[in-house]
């Protein structure tokens, strides 16, 4: 999930993390769609767990305090995490790989939500 709404935001503005947490409204659209994540897993009734390097958990808590409390919060592993890195999904999506991890990873979002009715899918 740490990796999975940011990077396919991040890849389609060809910014990284660190250029989206200083803007107020990119970073308040990125927790927006953070949230949204979390929200539609919590539906699944199973339990957050922490991946290695990834503070699953943590985030999912950190996604739902007011703006400016995540974004110092956020910020210094922004930096110093990916801040200049740019995720995979942008290195698939600009070299013409033509196949992408985004059906894949953003899908299951759409198909719990579905499935638990817990998030908006647009239909």
């Amino acid at each position: 999930m740490t990796n999975l709404t940011p990077t396919r935001f991040r890849a389609i503005l060809d910014l990284t993390a660190a250029e989206v947490f200083a803007d107020s409204r990119l970073f308040r659209l990125e927790m927006a769609m953070v949230h949204e994540c979390y929200s539609c897993y919590e539906g699944t009734g199973n339990p957050l767990v922490d991946l290695p390097d990834a503070p699953v958990r943590e985030l999912a808590v950190v996604s739902r305090l007011p703006l400016w409390i995540s974004r110092l919060l956020l910020a210094g592993a922004a930096g110093s995490a990916r801040g200049a890195k740019m995720p995979s999904f942008h290195i698939d999506l600009y070299s013409g790989r033509g196949k992408t991890e985004a059906e894949f990873l953003h899908g299951a979002v759409v198909r719990a939500g579905e499935k638990f009715g817990t998030c908006y899918t647009g239909q």
